[in-house]
């Protein structure tokens, strides 16, 4: 089952990931939660699904990356809140139709958008600002970042402690 996990993360990419470990511990992935606010140049899941392979423990970077990014994006939800739609239109001034998708997204699912951004690859931040320049309530906010988010990273986690146990 090595072998099947290492086809999703190539050695170079592992060592990659190895060495950031080593050299930063879990303090990468709380800075790469954190930074959801703005930009992740990477997202934690890739360091919760390679901990096992280079002897961490999965499901403690998925802890810390569920807080961190819990932090992020709550800060992502106070820069909306105080920046309100002006952000949005000053960030997406060269791609309208992406901004009337986000639009739409969140008019048809409400605040269950904020949980399909956090349970798929798509960029956060942007859910983030609108919920915030929505004024949707912190408590529902936080509910359904966690919703979509926790079964994600875990889910990652127990993939990877799985694979690399097998």
């Amino acid at each position: 089952m090595t072998e099947l996990l290492q086809r999703f993360v190539s050695p170079e990419t592992l060592g990659t990931a190895q060495y950031l470990l080593e050299v930063y511990g879990v303090w990468i992935v709380v800075g790469l939660g954190l930074a959801v606010v703005l930009w992740q140049p990477l997202a934690p899941d890739y360091f919760i699904a390679a901990a096992a392979l280079v002897g961490r423990s999965p499901y403690s970077l998925a802890v810390a990356a569920a807080i961190a990014t819990g932090a992020g994006a709550l800060i992502g939800y106070l820069v909306g809140r105080t920046l309100g739609t002006a952000l949005l239109e000053r960030a997406f001034r060269n791609r309208p139709k992406q901004l009337q998708r986000i639009e739409r997204l969140f008019h048809r699912y409400g605040i269950f958008a904020v949980s399909i951004c956090a349970a798929t690859p798509i960029p956060m931040k942007y859910a983030l600002w609108t919920s915030g320049s929505l004024r949707l309530g912190i408590p529902r906010y936080l509910a359904a970042l966690f919703i979509g988010y926790l079964p994600r990273v875990f889910f990652i986690a127990a993939l990877s402690k799985g694979l690399a146990g097998a």
